[in-house]
């Protein structure tokens, strides 16, 4: 049994010769998201990194910062599906290829609209202000993705009646929500609604609403 095993180990040993050990790893479990800046690392056993060629077949990839030599990459796939990133090393003055691996690409979820950091339900007024406008962001998330505000509507409610709907341009508040915020009291209640986003020259689509309780 013993001389058996010592075969078979030889045996796999042998076949694993002629193949170089590398690895191409990201934090996302072998998931990029199309159009969007994804890090990923590579390592190839026994190669400096300013001796390796990436290429991917989806999108580009390049050094994640100045240092061309660096062992990090930016992967921006172009769309969803799949994307092979094949290594390549430079031997000779040829480029001799190490391997492949496939990594899984998805649509980028859709962000969750903040107004500035607030997280509660209930908001006071000076913070409220001072907040500025709405965005949108990737919570939970180490994907670095920025998107533009389009436009959002504000309903302003006291005692459960409307007594103003204004509708605003861009994230940032405009003169006229502006001075309706500085004229809120204790209770009134503020919705954002019809919040539209994009991302890069995308569609705009719409998040969810946001309401909060106004304290002073």
């Amino acid at each position: 049994m013993r001389i058996c095993q010592l075969l078979v180990f030889f045996i796999l040993s042998t076949l694993q010769l002629p193949a170089q050990r590398f690895l191409v790893s990201n934090e996302n479990e072998n998931l990029l998201y199309a159009r969007v800046q994804n890090p990923v690392a590579v390592v190839v056993d026994g190669v400096d990194c300013k001796h390796l060629i990436v290429k991917t077949d989806n999108g580009t990839i390049s050094a994640e910062d100045a240092n061309k030599y660096s062992c990090k990459y930016i992967v921006l796939p172009e769309m969803p599906g799949t994307a092979k990133i094949t290594l390549y090393k430079k031997y000779q003055r040829k480029l001799k290829k190490v391997g492949e691996m496939f990594f899984r690409v998805k649509q980028l979820p859709a962000p969750e609209p903040m107004v500035g950091n607030i997280d509660k339900d209930t908001v006071n007024k000076k913070m409220l202000i001072a907040m500025g406008g709405v965005r949108a962001l990737q919570v939970n998330s180490n994907i670095c993705a920025t998107f533009e505000v389009l436009s959002y509507k504000v309903t302003l409610m006291r005692n459960d009646n409307t007594f103003a709907v204004i509708n605003n341009t861009g994230a940032r508040y405009n003169p006229v929500l502006l001075e309706h915020l500085y004229n809120l009291k204790s209770n009134d209640q503020i919705i954002f609604s019809d919040i539209t986003v994009r991302y890069f020259d995308d569609k705009p689509f719409g998040l969810k609403m946001l309401s909060y309780k106004v304290t002073e």
